[in-house]
């Protein structure tokens, strides 16, 4: 196996590490819904490039609740965030008829 090369680790840990970087940013931010919105489509594509990321979906909802203050809003833009890139893959795959192979 060769040591300097792609794999998918190396493109979600650098995917990982703009997300850490747009959540340290939140702390006292008057207007965070872009950085949520950000980081949560940032930390969905990385779980679909390598799907044991998906595990990280728990901690951006930590995120939130220790850095904001509890606003519907915000979870709700995370959650939009999250779903995007899925909704995308699913209706691009549903076009060109091969959502059953995905599946």
């Amino acid at each position: 196996m060769p040591v300097h090369g792609f794999s998918p680790v190396t493109i979600v840990n650098t995917l990982l590490i703009f997300v850490l970087d747009k959540l340290f940013g939140l702390y006292k931010n008057p207007a965070p819904w872009g950085m949520i919105f950000d980081a949560s489509l940032l930390l969905s594509v990385a779980a679909l490039v390598y799907l044991p990321v998906s595990v990280l979906f728990v901690y951006l909802f930590i995120a939130l609740a220790l850095l904001r203050p509890l606003s519907w809003r915000e979870w709700i833009i995370g959650l939009m965030g999250l779903a995007a890139p899925f909704f995308f893959l699913f209706v691009y795959l549903f076009l060109n008829d091969s959502l059953e192979v995905f599946m």
